[in-house]
């Protein structure tokens, strides 16, 4: 995660508040994304299980970082 665009995990302290950690996106702006938790868990951007906040975008990002992105059986019908 060392090569990704913005840092990987941040503190509290860096703790954007109201808005997608990496492009800062206000919540609000876009719309919500559910995945399922063993990838989020993946792509966290905090320290602490089940937090934090990425648009669709951001999220779509991350995943194709890590290979995760439009897996066989990711969409259900």
């Amino acid at each position: 995660m060392n090569n990704y665009k913005h840092k990987w995990k941040y503190n509290d302290n860096e703790r954007p508040q109201g808005c997608c950690y990496d492009c800062r996106m206000k919540y609000g702006e876009f719309p919500d994304l559910i995945i399922p938790n063993h990838l989020w868990g993946l792509i966290n951007p905090t320290l602490h299980e089940d937090a934090g906040l990425l648009c669709p975008t951001c999220i779509a990002n991350r995943l194709n970082y890590i290979g995760e992105w439009y897996k066989d059986n990711f969409f259900w019908m």
